[in-house]
């Protein structure tokens, strides 16, 4: 079964000529401004994610952090859900899928022994 990926639209293409660590850098940036509207402190924010303030720092810097601590970072700034909402489900067409199982192989044959 083959995957078709998305093309990008043209308000998001500008995110595929930046290197990963210009988007981490841009990320953490962004986390930071959040951070600060809500006025709280990077040892607040830690506290209330349970991580250390190394990591809150670490990701606002754009340095890579672990998705655990990405994800309890995200909900403590109140932007989990936008995250999760961005990577939109695979649909399945299951009648295709099933159509495509019947004539795969279902199992690989053994090489033969030369005699």
């Amino acid at each position: 079964m083959s995957v078709k990926i998305p093309t990008p639209v043209p308000s998001e293409m500008s995110v595929y000529f930046m290197s990963d660590e210009e988007i981490l850098a841009n990320v953490g940036d962004r986390a930071r401004s959040h951070r600060l509207a809500m006025n709280t402190t990077q040892e607040e924010l830690a506290a209330h994610a349970g991580v250390s303030r190394s990591c809150v720092r670490s990701f606002e810097r754009g340095d890579s952090i672990s998705t655990g601590n990405m994800a309890k970072l995200l909900r403590s700034l109140r932007l989990l859900q936008q995250f999760y909402d961005s990577i939109p489900p695979v649909e399945v067409d299951m009648y295709k899928r099933i159509a495509e199982q019947v004539s795969a192989r279902l199992r690989a044959t053994r090489s033969r022994k030369k005699k």
